[in-house]
């Protein structure tokens, strides 16, 4: 009787198939398994985004059935003040597992992740999230998605309402990311594809998607993400970049703020770039001619963003003015979705001094 309750239970497995069955039944421990990749999505929702962050939570339970060899891991932080929600299905911070089971029965079931009791954009919160997720999701490769609000580099000089909250920064993401070098790191935010933002998260992933000037608040469909994945037949970490790529671009184009989404490849060339920026922006003669291209501010998106300027601009006086071999942006920015001319994927924050 038991060898045919054991035969039952496997036949069960196989029928039902994905890890998902498997973990009910007990054969397999999470922890011991490797997988090709872990995505682990880190969604900030305490602000007005506390609706589009479960929206994106919905759409990463939507669109992983039928994708396999892939770990979801989801740390989300929905405000009790400042959301604007009536009806929520929870408040507060959790941690969540993506394995194919419905929304009801996912956000019912929290995982149990002791992390410590500090703010959202904390890079000790950040840094604990991520050592859970690297020990209980061990994969061939990680991604990392931050989706919040991004300011760039005029982080809290920009005076916004109180519900805004407080946004991502470079160095404290770059710290979150201490102990956490991964594949891909996606920022699904405003502002953030910025020169010195680029250098201080450079040494912690090989691929970045950024986006420069302002992105929709309720970030990428990441139905479309997970689906695209799974279709993918070879998941390196290129061409899993292409597919975080493509989708956030798809989202800029529904979207209706003017913007760019970029797909950069961090090593050698990008260091080479940023060290030749800096360089030619310290010789004050050279500052002052990029400070009068005005055609290359970011200037429609209001009076703060003017201290913003394109980086094809800063390039094109480089190879003008410089006996070095010239700069090809498309050796650094590998892709480039743009609903304005005069956006490359990159800025230089340049404020004006005269």
């Amino acid at each position: 009787m038991i060898r045919w309750l054991v035969v039952v239970v496997l036949v069960v497995a196989v029928v039902v198939g994905g890890t998902l069955a498997w973990r009910l039944l007990g054969f397999i421990d999470p922890a011991t398994r490797t997988d090709t990749w872990t995505f682990a999505f880190y969604l900030d929702g305490n602000n007005n985004l506390s609706r589009q962050q479960l929206q994106n939570l919905r759409e990463l339970i939507a669109g992983q059935p039928g994708l396999e060899g892939v770990n979801i891991v989801v740390a989300i932080d929905i405000g009790r003040g400042r959301s604007r929600l009536l009806l929520r299905p929870f408040s507060g911070r959790r941690v969540f597992e993506i394995d194919g089971r419905s929304y009801h029965e996912t956000v019912s079931s929290s995982l149990s992740v002791e992390l410590p009791d500090v703010g959202t954009h904390d890079p000790e919160r950040m840094r604990a999230f991520f050592a859970f997720v690297r020990e209980r999701y061990p994969a061939t490769h990680h991604a990392v998605v931050f989706t919040g609000h991004g300011y760039g580099p005029f982080g809290a000089d920009l005076e916004l309402p109180s519900e805004y909250g407080r946004p991502f920064t470079a160095e404290a993401m770059r710290e979150g990311l201490r102990d956490h070098r991964v594949d891909l790191l996606v920022l699904d935010m405003c502002l953030m594809a910025d020169t010195a933002g680029i250098a201080t998260l450079k040494d912690r992933t090989d691929f970045l998607v950024v986006q420069q000037g302002r992105y929709p608040s309720g970030a990428q469909d990441y139905t479309l993400l997970l689906q695209n994945l799974s279709e993918l037949e070879e998941r390196s970490p290129a061409a899993v970049a292409e597919v975080a790529f493509t989708s956030a671009a798809t989202a800029l184009r529904r979207g209706h703020p003017l913007g760019a989404t970029a797909l950069l490849r961090t090593g050698p060339e990008l260091d080479a770039m940023l060290e030749r920026v800096d360089t030619h922006l310290s010789d004050p003669t050279h500052r002052a001619a990029v400070l009068g291209d005005d055609l290359h501010r970011l200037g429609s998106f209001g009076v703060p963003f003017r201290s913003m300027v394109d980086i094809a601009a800063v390039v094109a006086h480089i190879n003008a003015s410089d006996d070095r071999p010239p700069l090809e942006l498309d050796r650094v920015i590998l892709r480039l979705a743009s609903k304005r001319e005069a956006m490359h994927g990159l800025s230089v924050f340049l404020p004006d001094e005269r």
